[in-house]
């Protein structure tokens, strides 16, 4: 009962109340600008360790994210929804079939699907070339992103290098250009991986070098 329907709300409100302290910022190319003045979807491509900063920017963009069937991803799903993302159920590990289908509809709906391209259990920061399939599928473009914080705590008990802001940091979500996977292109080409991992580092460098001169 306690991890069903009270964990999931406190813990929400503890994020909720943590999070509503940061001062946050984006950075958005022209070409995103357009994306988000005609409400058309793309897909996005990040890190994972990025997931606690780009949490608090689901009410700025239309996003939708896999959450699992497991205990914690019923605690997932619902903090999520409560920040307005939609939600596939699934992973990448199990169930990513059924995930990835939820999200190909959800994409059809308007919402644009997330993916930390480094998943499920990495390596950390090596692109998996996933979220270029969906991007070729769907015709979608994929924007890489990546956050940067003024200050942190570092939770790096597993591989994933997860980094929380403190209460009252600056918090940068920096786009980069977007990423174009022709229909008949061949999506899961070592080239193609490459450019996506590339593209995401530089979002992760230019964030930080960013962050120190904005308010």
């Amino acid at each position: 009962m306690f991890r069903r329907t009270l964990l999931p709300r406190l813990v929400y409100g503890l994020y909720r109340g943590w999070s509503a302290t940061w001062r946050l910022r984006r950075h958005e190319p022209p070409a995103m600008a357009e994306y988000l003045a005609s409400g058309q979807p793309f897909v996005v491509a990040m890190w994972h360790g990025d997931e606690l900063g780009m949490v608090c920017f689901g009410p700025f963009y239309r996003l939708a994210v896999m959450a699992s069937h497991s205990k914690d991803g019923e605690l997932l799903n619902y903090v999520l929804r409560q920040f307005g993302f939609a939600t596939a159920r699934g992973s990448s590990s199990r169930g990513g079939s059924s995930a990835l289908r939820g999200l190909m509809r959800l994409a059809r709906q308007g919402y644009s699907p997330v993916i930390a391209v480094d998943g499920p259990r990495g390596p950390v920061h090596k692109a998996k070339p996933g979220v270029l399939e969906l991007a070729r599928v769907t015709g979608l473009p994929v924007f890489p992103c990546a956050m940067a914080c003024s200050r942190h705590i570092p939770l790096h008990r597993s591989w994933d290098l997860t980094d929380l802001p403190t209460p009252f940091a600056k918090v940068l979500i920096y786009w980069g250009d977007p990423i174009v996977v022709a229909r008949e292109g061949d999506a899961r080409s070592a080239a193609m991986t490459q450019q996506l991992e590339d593209a995401i580092n530089t979002c992760r460098r230019k964030a930080r070098e960013m962050l120190p001169d904005i308010d």
